[in-house]
């Protein structure tokens, strides 16, 4: 895509206005609509500009949803992008943890729960899924 591997075009695709639209896409596109948006939010939240600008847009809550009850490219589409937003600073670290109740989404359980490691690394597993069998 044009994104994935030129920071520059990550900015301006973010700068054009883009990334509501992405988030309004999760809230009410259709399955395929909401893994495509998705993807692209976990391309642009690879700057951490962009990451912010992600999370202020609310994209936190659905992804968070696609995660707990999507399909498995759903799954594996928004965790991506959660990973990626996980990355940020700790203000969008804490944001994200608190956006999948701790790791209680992910079914991550005790101490390591609220550990944004144990949590990106559950994501991690998340984006490696197969295709739905």
């Amino acid at each position: 895509g044009l994104a994935h591997e030129n920071e520059d075009n990550k900015i301006f695709i973010a700068q054009s206005g883009a990334i509501p639209k992405l988030v309004n896409i999760l809230r009410n596109g259709n399955e395929t609509a909401r893994i495509r948006a998705a993807g692209a939010l976990g391309t642009l939240a690879e700057n951490k500009t962009n990451a912010n600008a992600i999370v202020r847009s609310g994209a936190l809550e659905p992804l968070a949803d696609m995660v707990a009850k999507g399909a498995r490219a759903s799954q594996r589409e928004a965790a991506t992008a959660l990973s990626n937003l996980s990355l940020g600073n700790n203000n969008v670290q804490k944001k994200v943890l608190k956006s999948l109740q701790g790791g209680a989404v992910l079914g991550i359980q005790g101490a390591n729960r609220d550990n944004i490691v144990s949590v990106r690394a559950r994501l991690v597993e998340l984006e490696n899924y197969d295709e739905d069998p």
